[in-house]
């Protein structure tokens, strides 16, 4: 079991981005009727205003713009560090032999291969979000440094927990899959255990909307919260060939995390569903939601 630990490396990634397109109001040009040349001056006629001036593209104030760019250029080393300091944390679990204590433990616990993967994982699972943990906290605290995170530290927690016991419970199957397809193929592992877990992907896709989405938002149909966007959802969705019932489409209670604004597909089969943000209601005008929610669509697979 030790010789294969490396292969158990179990993250949880929640993160929503956003697409927000300007909206430019077309103003009518007044044509102005030029005065008669013997007209006296007194009479003459205002000057024709300037025609409006059409809006290319989208720019953000100086101050605002280097506040930005300093933002995105600490989120690129963050994301590059946080990869290699990942690899890092599991070669220091091996290395310390943190992974052949919790073996021993979990052998020593019972003699049931299944058990055995659900106390060795979770501990694992456990010593690699530890040696996380810097980082997440960093994460969150640079959200709220620049605004965009409103979550507080208490409701932050209790999702990092949740999260963390779903990685558990299902790395534990995963795992537990396999050690079995390993000491059954030692050369063909590889491929079996691909195979079996596509099916197994497939039904945690299916269930995600159901099971996993409502433990950490609120959500509500969004014909209780805004019936008007309904119809435009559905001929988008029409028109990509994959029609999804009103009585699919929610509402997502967002503005108690984040400022941020998005509307996107999840789930599959009967399950698939629309997601709008409820801070995207508020932020957003319904040409902009329409535009986040056909380029999340146009991903859907």
């Amino acid at each position: 079991m030790t010789r294969w630990a490396r292969a158990v490396a179990l993250l949880v990634q929640l993160t929503a981005y956003s697409v927000a397109m300007p909206q430019p109001r077309n103003v009518p040009a007044q044509a102005a009727t030029p005065p008669p040349a013997a007209a006296m001056p007194s009479a003459a006629a205002p000057a024709a205003p300037a025609p409006a001036t059409k809006i290319t593209a989208y720019t953000l104030p100086p101050a605002l713009y280097a506040k930005a760019k300093t933002l995105g250029t600490i989120r690129f080393a963050f994301r590059l560090f946080s990869s290699f300091f990942a690899l890092f944390a599991l070669w220091l679990i091996l290395r310390t032999r943190l992974s052949a204590i919790f073996r021993n433990w979990a052998e020593a616990a019972t003699r049931f291969r299944f058990l055995q993967a659900f106390i060795y994982t979770p501990l694992f699972a456990l010593a690699f979000a530890l040696l996380q943990l810097a980082l997440d906290l960093f994460n969150e605290s640079l959200f709220k440094r620049y605004g965009i995170s409103v979550q507080t530290w208490p409701s932050w927690t209790g999702d990092w927990l949740k999260a963390e016991l779903l990685t558990m419970f299902i790395g534990s199957i995963f795992a537990w899959i396999l050690f079995t397809v390993i000491r059954r193929s030692p050369r063909h592992w590889w491929f079996y255990f691909w195979t079996i877990s596509i099916p197994i992907s497939l039904c945690i896709f299916f269930l995600q909307p159901l099971v996993i989405d409502p433990l950490f938002s609120q959500f509500a149909p969004l014909s209780s919260k805004a019936p008007e966007l309904i119809p435009q959802l559905e001929r988008i969705t029409m028109r990509g060939g994959m029609p999804i019932p009103p009585e699919r489409m929610f509402w997502m209670l967002a503005s108690d995390k984040t400022i941020y604004t998005n509307a996107y597909v999840t789930g599959i089969g009967a399950t698939k569903r629309v997601v709008i943000w409820d801070t995207s209601l508020t932020k957003e005008t319904t040409g902009g939601i329409l535009t986040m929610f056909g380029h999340e669509w146009a991903t859907t697979p």
